[in-house]
């Protein structure tokens, strides 16, 4: 499989090489790198690069020490940490230090550190590096300036002995657990093409600040510039900016959960922790014995137990819609929990700690279990501090209440973003589109891609349920794209984002932008002749990572 993946990356590298000499001379060659594991993943792998140069910190301490290494590394916000999955910001000091991590670089004089610095200084513009000369046989030294040392928390440091980014590797990775699922080989092109987009763009270095922004997409017109334009009027600029950001940060807690049905009383994503709520006062023996508040939650137990198909409530719903029958045993389901609530007192346990399940604390970890309550903050209280809910169930609808008005704004919202047309362009639309260029230039149609993404979005929805309104289902938009990207009247629709928190957005908006792209930029979508890779049937390359 690999000496198979690395065939179409040499042809896409010597591809580009052909049309790119001088701008890809000094690029490594890519290398492929197939990964044994089941996650659906592909993507351009990283590396730390360590550059052995004395490091100067700002305003520290008299009695201060060296610390091993300074780490730093780039996200999509441009801040700068130890790890991308991190949010601290500023430079992060590493107590422990392994040379096998990062590849070791010295810049010997300062006109190699100056360059340096002035590639680092146009990357990383919300940090800045300084180089001057080292004393007398020593090595230039690299000044950190203060707007961007974080170095208030533990220790503190003078100096640093070497400074370690996040820089790009050459190997392009796939994992088995996505190879095995594309049984079409030129879609297995279409992701690596994709991943090759980003290694081109040298995105893990790239500055975050051109990237991220908000754009009508009605704006972008035919033409060789496949980047769309940023808003010139501040005052549209902020008007998108303002609606994507509100949507970004409210839909990040509906992510995953089935658009809520008329006749449901809870919203799905607060429903999400009606079960271990249940499952809580029973366990917890919040109820006195024999109490209308025993019998009323043993009695929603026990339906939880006639209703729940094999852990359906807690597994399908409510991350697919219920229907039919089921939607039928929800209902029955909601009652009970509603009798159930109605009889467990609130306790606060700000002022009476340890009160089971009625207490503040415990009711508060309980209805905060869903992504979306947990956004909302404590229970309301008046103005002296008093809890204003007397029972779990004027608790949940407090919660249910907020959650349905957050459903409604994002809806709202979502139809704005639909009348301004409005995208976002990221580092993976531009892999998206540099990826989309590839395939037409070494003869594979565009609409592999498409096929592509359909298929991820497939796989994805299998494990994670229909993506969340206004987004589309791979089996919605492939009707649509059947259709010519029309509507049941013949009117071109417009393919919503769907998902403001990923940088790929969604499987539908990809596979319209995959068109788009063909039809804009006057990509070829027909292959003449179609590549032909040596070796093996794809199928049976296949079967050798699946034995």
């Amino acid at each position: 499989m690999n000496q198979r993946l690395q065939f179409w990356i040499d042809l896409i590298d010597q591809t580009m090489r052909s049309r790119h000499p001088n701008a890809l001379a000094p690029v490594p060659r890519p290398k492929a790198f197939v990964i044994d594991s089941k996650n659906v993943n592909a993507f351009q792998g990283a590396v730390s690069v360590c550059y052995e140069n004395p490091i100067a910190l700002p305003k520290s301490a008299a009695n201060a020490s060296a610390a091993p290494a300074i780490s730093i590394s780039a996200d999509l916000t441009n801040s700068f940490h130890l790890d991308p999955r991190m949010t601290q910001t500023g430079f992060i000091p590493l107590e422990k230090f392994d040379a096998r991590s990062c590849i070791s670089r010295t810049l010997k004089t300062l006109d190699e550190a100056q360059s340096f610095v002035q590639w680092f200084n146009s990357n990383y513009s919300s940090c800045k590096l300084k180089a001057t000369p080292g004393t007398t046989g020593n090595l230039p030294q690299l000044s950190i300036s203060p707007s961007c040392a974080n170095l208030g928390k533990g220790p503190k440091y003078s100096s640093a002995q070497r400074l370690m980014i996040t820089a790009s590797s050459n190997w392009i990775m796939a994992l088995t657990g996505l190879i095995k699922d594309y049984t079409d080989e030129e879609q297995m092109v279409s992701i690596l093409a994709h991943e090759m987009g980003h290694y081109y763009r040298a995105h893990m270095v790239a500055p975050a600040s051109d990237y991220q922004y908000y754009y009508r997409q009605s704006t972008v017109m035919p033409g060789n510039d496949t980047r769309p334009k940023r808003p010139v009027d501040p005052v549209d600029a902020k008007l998108l900016s303002d609606t994507g950001t509100f949507i970004a940060k409210t839909a990040a807690g509906f992510r995953g959960y089935a658009k809520p049905d008329p006749v449901e009383h809870y919203h799905p994503a607060v429903f999400d922790s009606i079960v271990n709520a249940i499952e809580a006062i029973d366990e917890s023996q919040a109820c006195a014995p024999n109490s209308d508040c025993s019998k009323a939650c043993s009695a929603a137990l026990a339906d939880l137990g006639t209703h729940d198909n094999n852990g359906y409530f807690q597994t399908t719903f409510p991350h697919s819609p219920a229907s039919g029958d089921t939607l039928s045993k929800l209902k029955t389901f909601e009652a009970a929990v509603r009798t159930c609530a109605q009889n467990v007192p609130v306790i606060d346990g700000m002022s009476q700690p340890g009160k089971g399940l009625g207490s503040f604390e415990t009711l508060q970890a309980i209805t905060t279990a869903s992504r979306v309550v947990s956004q909302f903050g404590d229970l309301p209280r008046d103005t002296k501090g008093n809890l204003t809910v007397k029972t779990l169930d004027d608790a949940l609808e407090f919660y249910n209440d907020f959650t349905k008005n957050a459903d409604a704004q994002l809806q709202q919202n979502y139809q704005k973003s639909e009348q301004l047309t409005l995208g976002m362009y990221s580092f993976e639309q531009e892999a998206d589109e540099v990826g989309n260029e590839i395939l037409s230039l070494i003869g594979i149609p565009t609409s592999k891609a498409v096929d592509a993404v359909l298929t991820l979005a497939a796989l994805l929805e299998a494990k994670s349920g229909h993506p969340y309104p206004p987004a589309l289902s791979s089996q919605e938009c492939t009707a649509l794209r059947e259709n010519d990207w029309k509507d049941s009247f013949g009117k071109p629709v417009f393919i919503h984002m769907g998902d403001f928190v990923d940088p790929h957005h969604t499987g539908c908006y990809r596979a319209f932008h995959f068109f788009e792209e063909t039809k804009l930029h006057g990509l070829i979508d027909k292959a003449s002749p179609p590549p032909q890779a040596p070796g093996d049937a794809w199928a049976n390359v296949i079967k050798s990572i699946t034995k």
